[in-house]
């Protein structure tokens, strides 16, 4: 509860609001949670994707990306220039994969 006294507050936040009621703000804003200064739970999509996974972890797509460049939905270089064999590094390469990444998919590839 705020230390000023009931009436010298006026503003409609949820600190000024609550101290006119005489609660503290947690418990005025599980009441009233669409109030100036209450803190909305962040509502996150499930699907693993870059947009999903980085409103779960409170990160920006950026910076989740940055950490984990392969998550389906983060920004993949364009001007990737890999080898042309058919091999695990080369076709990982080509797939903006781990090499690790790729020979879990398909362990049979030459070089995994």
């Amino acid at each position: 509860v705020s230390t000023q006294s009931t009436w010298g507050c006026r503003a409609l936040t949820a600190e000024c609001l609550a101290c006119s009621e005489g609660v503290d703000v947690e418990k005025y804003c599980k009441s009233n949670p669409n109030i100036a200064g209450c803190t909305k739970p962040r509502i996150c999509c499930e699907a693993l994707t870059a947009q999903c996974l980085s409103c779960a972890s409170g990160e920006t797509i950026d910076s989740y990306c940055s950490k984990n460049p392969q998550t389906p939905g983060c920004p993949q270089p364009e001007n990737r220039i890999c080898c042309m064999a058919m091999t695990a590094s080369c076709l990982a390469c080509a797939q903006g994969v781990t090499v690790e990444d790729y020979c879990l998919k398909t362990p049979g590839t030459v070089g995994c």
